[in-house]
């Protein structure tokens, strides 16, 4: 397929809808509507494991798009520092914890049918030990409601099967990282 035009439909303080249209090699015409965020297009997600308790830090967060509680991993978009900075720095906004980066995905797409957006996920490990871990403090955002849920790495398939009971909505890169028969149990 080969683009043709695109313009915006619609232009808010966060997000762009955009129409394109695109020649197929059939030589029809395709219209495609998509997302664009206005400032950055990579996302960058964060599996902490607290040590030595091997615990994994969730998030629950209202989501006002779903109306609903979400349990997820601390994510964010990336803009400005390194990604493992930017990664630390989210984790410590969301849940008050301080740990190290020990691993870094490749670019990795998210949502491709409507927005063209990298994502990155980032392994990092939380000294439990630590002072600066004894008594976290999150720093959210006036908009943010996020609670903060360490939850035994062998038990979060259970664990999200009582959320999802509860009415708690689990992220998809959640249950992709733990469900059942993963690596997980």
């Amino acid at each position: 397929m080969r683009k043709i035009d695109e313009r915006i439909l619609y232009q808010g303080n966060w997000l762009a809808l955009k129409e394109a249209r695109f020649q197929a090699e059939d030589g029809s015409m395709i219209r495609w509507e998509s997302v664009e965020r206005r400032a950055s297009r990579t996302v960058l997600v964060v599996i902490a494991r607290l040590l030595p308790s091997d615990r994994i830090v969730l998030i629950r967060q209202y989501r006002p798009a779903v109306e609903r509680w979400i349990l997820g991993f601390p994510a964010g978009v990336w803009e400005g520092d390194s990604l493992e900075e930017a990664a630390l720095a989210e984790l410590k906004e969301e849940t008050g914890y301080r740990g190290r980066v020990v691993s870094t995905s490749i670019p990795l797409k998210l949502n491709s049918g409507i927005m063209d957006e990298d994502l990155y996920v980032l392994d990092v490990e939380v000294d439990e030990m630590d002072p600066l871990n004894q008594d976290p403090q999150q720093e959210l955002e006036l908009e943010e409601e996020i609670q903060v849920v360490a939850v035994e790495r062998t038990g979060i398939a259970l664990f999200l099967a009582e959320e999802a009971a509860r009415g708690v909505q689990i992220a998809a890169g959640l249950w992709y990282a733990f469900r059942r028969g993963s690596h997980s149990e």
